[in-house]
């Protein structure tokens, strides 16, 4: 299921609905609202909200659902149909407070490192179309 289209669950516990992103929801959306209120030495220092090592699995983890949602979800959907793609509110919110979430913790760590710089590159990404390229004028 493409990171727009998930869906609730309705109140009749039909199918169709996503628990776990709305856990997932929940998480980033209270890690944002905790960010705000963290300063840099909490952060680094007395490792508040989360420890350094659990703030990285969540960069990566965030990462990841950044890259399938902007990059992977649209090719594979317009590859199988001809179709638009639906978005439903859980799945745009995930997106919007994961994005939040990630350019705060970008320029934290643009200030004070909270991890390798390698972490935030996602490898592989246009490495083909790079490679094609035989001057500067190509890029």
């Amino acid at each position: 299921v493409p990171v727009r289209a998930l869906a609730c669950q309705n109140a009749h516990g039909a199918n169709g609905g996503n628990i776990g992103a709305s856990v997932l929801l929940m998480f980033v959306t209270c890690l944002s609202h905790t960010l705000i209120v963290t300063d840099d030495v909490e952060l680094h220092e007395m490792e508040k909200p989360l420890p350094k090592h659990q703030v990285r699995r969540c960069i990566l983890l965030l990462k990841k659902l950044l890259y399938r949602a902007v990059c992977l979800d649209d090719v594979h959907n317009a590859t199988k149909n001809g179709k638009a793609l639906t978005s439903n509110h859980l799945g745009l919110a995930l997106i919007s407070v994961s994005s939040k979430v990630m350019n705060d913790l970008y320029s934290r760590s643009s200030r004070r490192l909270l991890c390798v710089p390698k972490l935030w590159i996602e490898e592989d990404l246009l490495e083909q179309d790079i490679r094609r390229c035989k001057s500067h004028l190509d890029y």
